[in-house]
């Protein structure tokens, strides 16, 4: 569960458990945000290029951000945190998702999509789950994590 120190400090220090457990959901989630920037690679430059490269990029360095946070605070409210980065993604992947679906042929397309319409249902479908995926993971061990740290806690 985590160590507790005497009253006078009121700290706490994870146990080697939650670390590892952190370190591999940074693995995880690093590989799985990776992955979900490939399509955009190729529009690094950033400035002039399609609106959804740009958002996707974006999405994807807040997110190695917040993992790279998460592993400098091994907590269960930095796993949380991390948890509400990936529901903010997957809405906005699932936003892409239903332009991609319900723009009418011969429409022209919201966030520039209109070269990448073959593609655009299946990528943003296949990322929504990826992140839900993440942030069912995160809020998972976050919150079971929370939920000891406050028994252990009481139970001092």
């Amino acid at each position: 569960m985590g160590r507790l120190v005497s009253e006078s400090t009121q700290g706490y220090f994870p146990d080697r458990g939650h670390r590892q457990t952190v370190n591999y959901i940074a693995i995880f989630l690093t590989i799985g945000t990776v992955f979900t920037m490939i399509p955009a690679a190729s529009h690094w430059r950033f400035v002039g290029e399609p609106v959804w490269a740009q958002a996707v990029l974006l999405v994807t360095l807040v997110q190695l951000a917040y993992i790279g946070w998460m592993i400098s605070m091994k907590d269960w409210s930095s796993v949380l945190m991390v948890m509400v980065i990936y529901v903010a993604a997957s809405a906005m992947y699932g936003a892409v998702l239903a332009v991609a679906m319900f723009t009418p042929l011969g429409t022209p397309m919201r966030f520039d999509l209109e070269p990448v319409r073959d593609y655009a249902v299946a990528w943003s479908a296949s990322m929504l789950l990826i992140n839900l995926l993440s942030a069912f993971l995160t809020g998972r061990v976050g919150f079971r994590w929370k939920r000891a740290y406050h028994l252990a806690w009481a139970g001092r």
